[in-house]
């Protein structure tokens, strides 16, 4: 009788641990076809491609593009939902987190305090990565270990405020709402045994710390500067770097965090469905908070942070501009001088970059 009522409880949790990853599959299937699934969709989409993997940006070719929406009546509205989705794809872990916005009303009860608290913490820590240096210097460090070497390379960026920004600021959330659960899991695991108002006080002050730290981070260097790798014959993104270095961390670790703790309640005798089901309501938390976060701080003070964070690189790492080019086939890279320490005069190197002329066989691209 025990072992059938254990057995009863091990498949309840995990089909509530399910029920996110199961919601996201028709919610995913539903979301491509809100987007446009139909033939000229499609058919605007290759457009899109055929622009942006030759190296432009949407704007330079808005009015071409503009002229192909109409020619295929595809309202302003689904044009700019497109595009968005095409820049920014939400991917499967992006539909796990959309059932959260169905509970929003018994959600915020515990996701309003942590934004709020989040807010002086995300000051903090802007003051210290990006004001007083930090961050920069680390990237200095990690320079010289490395042995790469910073550059700057201007690029024909997409304007967002053309694109839907909830859906934008949704697209870049997922570090920041993972960080909650892996928090939760280790604070969980550390201090298991005591009261669940305790793991919830503990597991919140150390979330909050990791997404202010992690959320100045991402704002900060979603920037033009690369790592320039000779020995390895590689140019890698800040951003990327970052991203490929904490996200299979953080993946991977919720996977053994929750792995090791269902099998330790199991071990113990404790109660799995309630485990479970607070991994929801955490999962759920920071899926709000991380909205919040994007949208609240990030969106508001990405281009502050943009232009200090870029000043102490520009001074400590000296970097070099580049042009990074592809033309008939031909990869050119072709260097412009130092990097210029005015955002303005940056800014200015995009408009009056090689690429930002057309040429004369991407003048008609809809042909």
């Amino acid at each position: 009788m025990d072992s059938e009522i254990e057995l009863i409880q091990i498949l309840s949790a995990i089909g509530i641990l399910c029920i996110p990853i199961l919601a996201a599959i028709p919610i995913r299937i539903i979301w491509k076809r809100y987007v446009g699934g139909a033939y000229q969709h499609e058919e605007y989409r290759r457009l899109l491609s055929l622009v942006i993997n030759a190296g432009y940006s949407l704007s330079q070719f808005r009015d071409q593009l503009d002229e192909a929406a109409r020619r295929r009546r595809i309202p302003k509205d689904r044009q700019k939902l497109i595009e968005t989705d095409f820049l920014f794809p939400l991917k499967t872990p992006h539909f796990i987190l959309l059932p959260s916005l169905f509970f929003t009303p018994l959600v915020l009860l515990f996701a309003t305090p942590l934004f709020l608290l989040a807010l002086p913490l995300l000051s903090l820590a802007e003051y210290i990565l990006i004001r007083k240096g930090l961050l920069a210097y680390i990237i200095m460090q990690l320079q010289n270990i490395s042995k790469w070497q910073l550059i700057h390379i201007p690029k024909p960026r997409h304007n967002q405020k053309d694109l839907r920004g909830d859906i934008v600021a949704f697209s870049k959330m997922l570090m920041t709402v993972y960080l909650g659960l892996f928090a939760w899991l280790i604070v969980h695991w550390i201090f298991r045994g005591l009261d669940y108002w305790v793991l919830i006080l503990i597991s919140a002050f150390s979330y909050l710390i990791l997404v202010s730290i992690l959320g100045v981070i991402k704002t900060a260097i979603d920037t033009e500067f690369v790592f320039a790798d000779p020995a390895g014959t590689a140019i890698i993104p800040i951003e990327r770097f970052f991203r490929e270095l904490l996200e299979p961390l953080i993946g991977l670790g919720l996977l053994f965090l929750l792995i090791r703790d269902l099998t330790a309640i199991f071990r113990e005798g404790g109660d799995l469905i309630l485990f479970s089901l607070s991994i929801l309501i955490v999962l759920f938390s920071a899926t709000l908070v991380g909205i919040g976060v994007e949208v609240g701080h990030a969106t508001r003070r990405r281009n502050s942070i943009h232009s200090k964070f870029s000043e102490k690189l520009i001074k400590s790492c000296e970097p070099r501009t580049y042009y990074f080019l592809r033309e008939k086939g031909l990869i050119k890279f072709i260097e412009y001088g130092p990097t210029p320490i005015d955002p303005v005069e940056r800014k200015n190197l995009r408009t009056n970059a090689p690429f930002s002329t057309i040429p004369e066989k991407m003048k008609n691209i809809d042909d």
